[in-house]
Parts: C-alpha cells; sequence; structure tokens
C-alpha cells in the first residue's frame, strides 16, 4: 500500500466515488498514511485527501466532505471512495486504521 503525491496521481482517482465511511483522527491518518496528497479542494467541499494504490494497482481515496470545520484536524468522520475494484482494498484500509487506533488507544 502506498500513499501517493499529487503529482504521481494523474488520472487514477478519476471516476472514484463514495464506498463507505470511518471514524478516526486527523492525526491517526497521518500516522498510518503518512501526509494527504492533497490539501483544501478548490469547492472548499474537501480539506485534505489521501490517494492510495494497492500494490495490485487498485486505488483508494480518505477525505473529509462538507465538514463542519475549517481545520481537518477537528474531522473525525472520513468517506472512503474508490471503483468497483477497491472494495477489498477499501476493507484493508480499514483494518489497518483500526489496528492503529488500537495499538495506541485512541478515541475519536
Amino acid at each position: 500500500m502506498k500513499t501517493l503525491r499529487s503529482d504521481e496521481v494523474n488520472q487514477k482517482a478519476n471516476g472514484t466515488y463514495y464506498i463507505d465511511w470511518t471514524t478516526t483522527s486527523y492525526f491517526n491518518l497521518i500516522n498510518s498514511f503518512g501526509l494527504p496528497t492533497y490539501g483544501k479542494s478548490a469547492d472548499n467541499k474537501v480539506l485534505c485527501e489521501w490517494v492510495l494504490e494497492s500494490d495490485n494497482g487498485s486505488i483508494a481515496t480518505i477525505y473529509d466532505y462538507k465538514s463542519d470545520t475549517n481545520d481537518p484536524e477537528f474531522v473525525t468522520r472520513w468517506h472512503l471512495g474508490g471503483n468497483e475494484h477497491s472494495y477489498d482494498f477499501i476493507q484493508e484500509i480499514k483494518e489497518k486504521i483500526r489496528k492503529s487506533i488500537d495499538a495506541r488507544n485512541l478515541v475519536c
């Protein structure tokens, strides 16, 4: 699993859509996946987004959408997006987040 930099994404995330959600902190996401691929979107609907690629090439995204805050540090509900090939990868991501929370005894 790799977090893509913005210059690595190209068209890979095009056509992704909301599939699931998870609850965790912004800091846990940074600890688990590194810095976000993108910051605030031009339309201000997304504060930050990670674009992840699995070892077999599946793409998934983690992002907030229309949060009640302007600061990602206060976001705890995150959307998980992908395409028809991403479902297993999204479950892998959710498990990694869960294990990271359990390992640090974090509460959201």
